[in-house]
């Protein structure tokens, strides 16, 4: 299903495009803002009944248990911003991330299930082993001279960070929690 949803990869907070590191976190609000300016804010503006208020809409919001690390990550915009990132790495000249001590030998490929650029030779053979004939590849000449967006990550299902459901893969949420 295409979507034309478009998603600000800008930080309302911070005002700088969200790190895939550091993934956006969404307040219940559904607001996201980028883990370091989120923990400072909360630390600036949390009220003794745990609660911080969204700095975008106001809504209050409770903060986990397990403090920030509670919040959870806004999957889809993460998605977004990581598969910009990998996109503006590729318009330049990026090195094969598999050959061992060669750091010159240019990527030609991207895998978009691993999220490796690869070489012509290391692409071959990380095509040819049995676990990893199902994978996608973008060749990057063709990226660059295509005015569509060709980069397709299939990123891996997301688990249940709860104790004991780890082998849950989370559609919207985990069922028994």
């Amino acid at each position: 299903m295409a979507s034309n949803q478009t998603f600000s990869l800008i930080c309302d907070l911070c005002e700088e495009t969200y790190k895939h590191t550091d993934g956006p976190l969404m307040l219940s609000c559904l607001h996201s803002f980028c883990k370091p300016c989120l923990l400072k804010h909360i630390d600036k503006e949390c009220s003794n009944d745990r609660k911080v208020k969204c700095p975008t809409c106001n809504v209050r919001s409770c903060i986990p248990e397990d403090g920030i690390a509670g919040f959870p990550i806004n999957l889809r915009l993460s998605h977004v911003v990581k598969t910009a990132t990998y996109k503006k790495q590729s318009e330049g000249k990026v090195a094969c991330q598999k050959c061992p001590k060669d750091t010159t030998k240019q990527a030609s490929t991207f895998c978009c299930k691993c999220c490796l650029f690869l070489c012509d030779k290391c692409q071959h053979e990380h095509q040819n082993w049995l676990s990893q004939e199902d994978h996608d590849f973008i060749e990057l000449e063709i990226s660059k001279k295509s005015n569509e967006d060709s980069f397709k990550i299939h990123f891996p299902p997301q688990k249940c960070p709860m104790p004991g459901h780890s082998k849950e893969e989370l559609k919207f949420f985990c069922e028994t929690c």
